[in-house]
């Protein structure tokens, strides 16, 4: 039996991008073929990859956790993430990607990154997100399922997720 979890991370996560079958680069160099399979949970296997390629880990994962300094802004299943981000961050941070569209205008991230040193005593994307509000100054947000899922998702922030303004 092989090993019950593994992780990559880095740059590029370890996600070889020519490898086009859900490769996993190991750090020797060799492409693992790592593939979605249904009785990876009954075998009791995990891969944990760490990455800002948002395509590749759609490509390779189940699930999908969007971090901010460490902090938990979405959870879900990695398609859902990826194509219909909830999360003022993970919008943030899937808008400034560059694809191969055609045209596209790349868009970064509102305000400065906070400083590592110090920690926000409410949200702590609140200082760069379009969509804060009062309490998001002195309150930690919620963990919430977006308003119309089913509990597959789940957001940390107040409103639920980016609440459409039109």
């Amino acid at each position: 039996a092989g090993p019950a979890a593994g992780a990559c991370g880095g740059p590029a996560g370890g996600l070889a991008r020519g490898a086009g079958d859900g490769g996993v680069a190991l750090p020797d160099g060799r492409v693992s073929g790592v593939r979605r399979s249904a009785g990876a949970a009954e075998r009791r296997q995990a891969l944990l990859v760490v990455s800002h390629d948002a395509d590749a880990l759609a490509g390779v994962a189940d699930r999908v956790a969007v971090l901010y300094r460490g902090w938990l802004a979405e959870l879900g299943p990695a398609e859902r993430v990826v194509s219909d981000p909830r999360h003022p961050y993970s919008i943030g941070l899937l808008n400034a990607r560059a694809t191969l569209a055609t045209v596209k205008d790349l868009r970064g991230i509102r305000g400065d990154p906070p400083s590592p040193i110090e920690l926000a005593a409410g949200c702590p994307f609140i200082g760069r997100c379009t969509q804060a509000n009062s309490s998001c100054e002195s309150d930690r947000p919620p963990r919430l399922v977006p308003t119309g899922e089913d509990g597959a998702r789940i957001v940390a922030c107040g409103r639920g997720g980016v609440v459409s303004v039109l």
